[in-house]
């Protein structure tokens, strides 16, 4: 079987720098990438091609999720951020701004994340280092329930799913 490889030395400079998580984009044409230097990487699929990278978290980045309300990230610095990526901004590509972000505080590492929305209402959810599952509102950065109860989630990370019923 033969595959393309998406290069990070000759696409981006940073060597010392390994990925850490992926997340294709809802239409399957994109691909983003988390790096353990706190940076999201985006490919397009149809050309492997990198089309843009952005200093998204100050330290690694854990988990990535692309829903149809955007993209989110989570890492080491204890934020779980939710994206603005709307179509225009990827061909061509610009980075995400301050106003593109909504960042929401975890007490411990985001180890997993997910979204789900049902119509017009996105959810994100988000597992952590000290065990709580929180359920989120990425637009307004509301948390709006949290799970306690996981004992020594440490070595294992935690998977977060979400559905629609």
């Amino acid at each position: 079987m033969e595959c393309t490889v998406l290069s990070i030395e000759t696409d981006f400079t940073a060597s010392g720098t390994a990925l850490t998580s992926l997340a294709l984009s809802p239409d399957g044409v994109y691909a983003a990438v988390g790096t353990s230097g706190g940076s999201i990487r985006i490919w397009n699929l149809h050309h492997y091609a990198p089309i843009g990278e952005w200093h998204a978290h100050d330290r690694e980045i854990f988990t990535l999720h692309w829903g149809r309300s955007g993209l989110v990230s989570g890492g080491r610095d204890r934020t779980l951020v939710r994206w603005s990526l709307p179509p225009h901004t990827l061909d061509p590509f610009i980075a995400p701004g301050d106003d593109a972000k909504k960042v929401m505080r975890h007490e411990e590492y985001v180890l997993a994340t997910s979204t789900a929305q049902h119509g017009r209402v996105p959810r994100a959810a988000a597992g952590s280092r000290d065990g709580r599952l929180q359920l989120w509102d990425p637009k307004t950065g509301e948390l709006l329930f949290c799970v306690i109860g996981h004992k020594n989630s440490g070595a294992r990370v935690p998977t977060v799913l979400l559905s629609r019923r």
